[in-house]
């Protein structure tokens, strides 16, 4: 099929490692909020674990604490990390080879949309530096014109990332059917793979490598370079 609309997951799709070590590196957050929030997370970190706490608690939990290091910013700073991010610390880490597939989708005048569960405002970003249509991400609460270190809703990860890209699309008119994919990881895109009209495994862990085998999902790249090498589930931060 010819997509109407293409999604592409970040961390571990178009990036081998995760966005947010972009923001924990950013050199304007203090690196003693740093240690607090390795520390805060670490009872969480622990219980997921030991599968004492749901995947989907634990990436909210984890992303809210994210979202409180940049209370009280203004938009300014936002975009002015978040450009870091996207340009500075994500420059050499892109994939060629998957930058190749996203750009000939737009060479064929495809809408090409990222998605990820970092913060709207950074995938925004790396939309921008890569030229690509839109943006889906984590919303943060920002009220009268500074960050609150709240999230707006639910972390965009695993099932939930369906809300996400359904009022995306929404607005757009476009079915999900009409939709292609192109994601890594079981837990946090294989709802999103299963719902679109063409799903591609990209450098996936294993579980989603056996899970698009028995779907007949397409796989990328063929045959799976990656097995033993990526652990299931990401560690937040």
């Amino acid at each position: 099929m010819t997509p109407r609309l293409v999604f592409f997951d970040v961390d571990g799709t178009l990036i081998p490692g995760h966005t947010w070590d972009g923001i924990l590196a950013y050199p304007g957050i203090s690196r003693r909020k740093v240690i607090w929030l390795r520390l805060s997370t670490l009872p969480i970190r622990i219980l997921r674990r030991l599968y004492l706490l749901g995947q989907a608690r634990f990436y909210q939990i984890s992303m809210q604490r994210l979202a409180s290091l940049m209370k009280k910013w203004t938009q300014v700073e936002l975009d002015e990390m978040f450009g870091w991010v996207a340009g500075t610390y994500l420059q050499e880490s892109y994939r060629p080879d998957v930058l190749k597939i996203l750009n000939e989708y737009k060479d064929q005048g495809i809408q090409v949309v990222l998605v990820s569960v970092l913060f709207e405002g950074g995938v925004r970003k790396i939309c921008e530096y890569l030229n690509v249509d839109g943006a889906i991400g984590t919303r943060l609460e920002i009220v009268n014109g500074k960050v609150t270190g709240k999230l707006l809703g639910d972390a965009c990860i695993g099932p939930r990332k369906l809300n996400f890209l359904r009022q995306y699309l929404a607005a757009q008119g476009i079915s999900l059917q009409d939709c292609a994919a192109y994601a890594d990881s079981y837990y946090d895109d294989a709802p999103m793979l299963a719902i679109v009209g063409m799903p591609v495994a990209v450098y996936p862990d294993e579980n989603l490598h056996l899970t698009a085998i028995e779907q007949q999902w397409a796989i990328y790249p063929e045959p799976w370079e990656t097995r033993g090498t990526k652990k299931q589930g990401a560690e937040a931060p």
